[in-house]
């Protein structure tokens, strides 16, 4: 204690059972000397371990393991150089400690924008609720929700409001509970990309996750993805899956819809599932869905879409 030196937990239940061992071999025989016993043990022990056999297997695995290095040297020579040529030669440099900062710091990022946005609605809500008809945008006293991105917290806001939401319609909606692996065979945009390999990892994840036909993918869908990518603080995939919007349903009072993209791959097999439970809590509410549309209806169809979202508005 005074040197403040300490046996690790390990050692210190070792060096215990050690004395406990002794202790019972002399209460057994007087004459017993732990030591001397454990010493034949030990030895061989040592000798397994650090005799010529084992020297010289160790000796044998690292000329082979060396002469697979060996072999592979000239391939792996020509893909650095390939690579140098082409401007593509990188160098990662890996930091337990230094990932586990910044992995704590986008957590905190990401949990400050959700409370932003959360504040902000909830202020927004507030005055809203507080307003008179003649506050109101446009006079109106009451209004129709419809939402893509954010209708889990867009739920909630309508909820919110109560009979002044005369309808909430929800686009492709997340937050219904249960649903397929959609991201699995998406790819991830890493910062060494060109402008083409990058344009084309877009092009890949829009078809997997958000058209039925990749040949709408034009340019601007392209920019739009580029930019969101970009742009994005929010790890909104933990938040899609779960039945949060679903479980806000009854709380909504004015006319819940849904549009959906008949090949929307959130959706896929779980339509009818999602459709009865909304009309169990409210038989009157809306649903649609397009034939050969992916999740993003509204811009993949999106004159089918707006004749659809004006006929729901139309009818609240």
């Amino acid at each position: 204690r005074e040197h403040d030196l300490a046996l690790p937990p390990d050692l210190t239940l070792l060096v215990k059972a050690f004395v406990s061992l002794d202790g019972m071999g002399r209460q057994l025989d007087p004459g017993f000397d732990m030591v001397a016993a454990a010493r034949p043990i030990l030895e061989q022990l040592v000798w397994q371990r650090h005799g010529p056999e084992a020297m010289a297997r160790a000796a044998r695995d690292s000329l082979s393991e060396s002469a697979r290095l060996a072999a592979r040297l000239p391939g792996d020579l020509t893909q650095l150089l390939d690579a140098a040529r082409r401007g593509r030669l990188g160098f990662r440099v890996e930091l337990a400690e230094i990932e586990q900062i910044v992995e704590k710091m986008r957590q905190s990022v990401t949990h400050l924008t959700l409370a932003v946005i959360v504040a902000a609605l909830t202020v927004g809500s507030s005055i809203v609720t507080a307003a008179s008809g003649a506050d109101l945008p446009f006079g109106l006293a009451t209004f129709a929700m419809l939402g893509f991105f954010g209708a889990v917290i867009g739920g909630q806001v309508a909820a919110n409001l109560g009979e002044q939401v005369v309808s909430f319609t929800g686009v492709g909606a997340a937050g219904m509970g249960e649903r397929g692996p959609v991201t699995r065979t998406m790819a991830r945009v890493e910062g060494h990309m060109g402008a083409e390999e990058r344009d084309a990892t877009f092009r890949h994840n829009l078809g997997v996750l958000m058209f039925a036909d990749a040949g709408n993918i034009d340019p601007l869908a392209l920019r739009i993805q580029a930019i969101n990518t970009a742009r994005n603080r929010i790890r909104s995939r933990p938040i899609s899956l779960t039945d949060r919007l679903a479980r806000t349903f009854p709380d909504i009072r004015g006319r819940i819809n849904l549009i959906w993209g008949g090949e929307d791959i959130t959706a896929i097999g779980y339509f009818d599932r999602r459709h009865d439970a909304l009309r169990a809590i409210q038989p009157e509410a809306g649903v649609a869905v397009l034939d050969g549309v992916g999740h993003w209806v509204q811009y993949e169809a999106a004159e089918r879409f707006n004749t659809t979202a004006l006929g729901m508005l139309g009818e609240d």
